[in-house]
């Protein structure tokens, strides 16, 4: 009786609030926040002028937040566990290999790197793209391979082991764009799911030891890489190759307890592109210990969330749900540690954005509609649990 009468209340409970306003709400705080520090870094700078970053930012989250409202509204996750995962990844595989054209032409280099494609007045960044697309692919890839998962001593097919290296294509087509950011962060996800399966885990080892081994040759046959790695090693050349992360540590320095105050940040507006990959410095100055803080515990609760999104999509057996929210899960944790450590000095500088938070269309785009799916994930759970409850 007891039992039924603690089902009764948290059915109760999950038809009062069809979706997780908690999880929205903080996802809103945090997309402000970041419009806020975006305006911060730019009010002064000669180069984007006061207004014409922020209102470019926020078109952006008008626009891709109608259309994840959408997402989260009507698009159930069977869509996504469909061949649609396969031709997604597949077109976004053919945007990353257009890129490599290009790089071997000699085109489309901004700021020495071949990372952008432009469509009339919207650019994209294939590499942001093809990490939730890689969460989705794989995830379909687990669930048709459910039989190889559950019965561990069943050999794996060829074609089964080339549909799971199919991201490996993109992988090496985003190495070869200079972009080791988005490299080091989809391979942490592949990794992170394929420990999921625990099945798959020992043919990825060798897939992640090929891609190190590619990758160690190419920071060696590049300059840049390699003085990008001797002066993380050995803190030389810190006003050269180390200039940014050199100027966002002494920015960190000023910050504080309490921070300059917003748009006030001496040493953080000095860093080129403060707005993307250091954004992190420039909010520690403004806002201090404390302020980051708070700023770094709402982001962890944020991903705990994620994790026990994860875990009740396991328990209502929607497991396809639950690869893909773990998948997102390890996409957040690991951009938002790379980037922090970037910032602190503890790793070379990579070029990665803080989601929800950094300048960037693309960004911004796979942060919210990875959020806009956790929130379909988290409605289908709750109907689920209902379900099972009635």
């Amino acid at each position: 009786m007891k039992i039924r009468n603690n089902n009764v209340i948290q059915s109760t409970k999950l038809l009062r609030y069809p979706i997780d306003y908690s999880l929205l709400w903080v996802a809103l705080i945090l997309l402000a926040f970041g419009l806020i520090m975006i305006f911060s870094a730019t009010i002064t700078s000669p180069k984007y002028g006061p207004y014409s970053t922020i209102i470019k930012q926020f078109a952006y989250a008008i626009s891709i937040g109608f259309f994840c409202y959408i997402v989260a509204n009507k698009i159930p996750m069977n869509f996504y566990n469909s061949k649609f995962s396969v031709w997604f990844i597949l077109f976004i595989i053919s945007l990353l290999l257009t890129l490599c054209i290009m790089k071997f032409l000699g085109y489309g280099s901004i700021n020495g790197a071949v990372r952008w494609l432009k469509f009339g007045p919207v650019t994209i960044q294939p590499s942001e793209l093809f990490k939730i697309a890689t969460i989705l692919y794989l995830s379909c890839f687990f669930i048709r391979k459910k039989d190889v998962i559950n019965n561990k001593n069943k050999s794996i097919h060829v074609r089964s082991l080339v549909g799971m290296l199919l991201p490996a294509v993109g992988l090496l087509a985003i190495l070869y764009t200079k972009d080791l950011g988005s490299f080091a962060v989809i391979i942490g996800i592949m990794l992170s799911m394929y420990m999921l399966t625990r099945t798959f885990f020992r043919y990825i080892i060798y897939i992640a030891i090929g891609c190190a081994l590619i990758a160690l040759c190419l920071i060696i046959f590049d300059y840049e890489r390699t003085a990008r790695i001797i002066t993380y090693l050995h803190r030389s050349d810190i006003y050269g190759n180390g200039y940014q992360v050199t100027i966002a540590l002494e920015s960190i320095a000023n910050g504080g307890l309490f921070g300059q105050g917003l748009a006030q940040g001496q040493k953080s507006h000095r860093i080129p592109e403060v707005h993307t990959d250091f954004i992190f410095s420039l909010i520690y100055e403004e806002i201090g210990l404390i302020g980051i803080t708070i700023f770094c515990l709402t982001y962890a609760w944020l991903i705990l969330r994620t994790g026990s999104i994860a875990s009740l999509a396991e328990k209502s057996k929607q497991y396809f749900s639950y690869y893909v929210a773990n998948g997102i899960l390890f996409m957040f944790a690991l951009q938002l540690t790379i980037h922090i450590w970037v910032n602190l000095g503890l790793l070379p500088n990579k070029g990665l954005t803080l989601p929800l938070i950094s300048y960037g269309g693309s960004s911004l785009f796979v942060s919210m509609f990875s959020i806009a799916i956790l929130l379909r994930i988290d409605y289908e759970n709750r109907r689920q649990l209902l379900g099972d409850y009635r």
